[in-house]
């Protein structure tokens, strides 16, 4: 009889690594929400804002890593999921691949 695979089984196409980065996110309509990232991946983050999220029309996330002052990454996303509330779990969409390799290089310094 076959295994059965774990219920918990990682589905995350890149690695994420634990970090507390200022983040802003704004949606089409204007609003603007402040807080910071939790865990931080290429391909997505959890972050941790000041209210729930308002989600409509095309949301954009800003990421201050704090790089030796490089410029902020900026994002549209998608949300993935509420975690709790005012977390939430968030993948990037058209992220540039210099964002990438630098999101990339940063998560791999751990």
């Amino acid at each position: 009889m076959p295994e059965l695979q774990s219920a918990t089984r990682e589905r995350r196409s890149a690695p994420r690594i634990d970090r507390e980065w200022f983040i802003e996110i704004k949606n089409a309509t204007g609003p603007q929400w402040r807080g910071h990232s939790v865990n931080v991946s290429s391909t997505g983050m959890r972050v941790r804002v000041d209210r729930a999220l308002d989600v409509r029309g095309f949301m954009f996330v800003t990421l201050y890593p704090g790089d030796n002052g490089v410029c902020p990454i900026w994002a549209r996303f998608s949300l993935v999921r509420q975690v709790v509330p005012r977390e939430y779990g968030i993948r990037f969409l058209d992220l540039p691949l210099k964002y990438v390799e630098r999101l990339q290089t940063l998560t791999a310094s751990n």
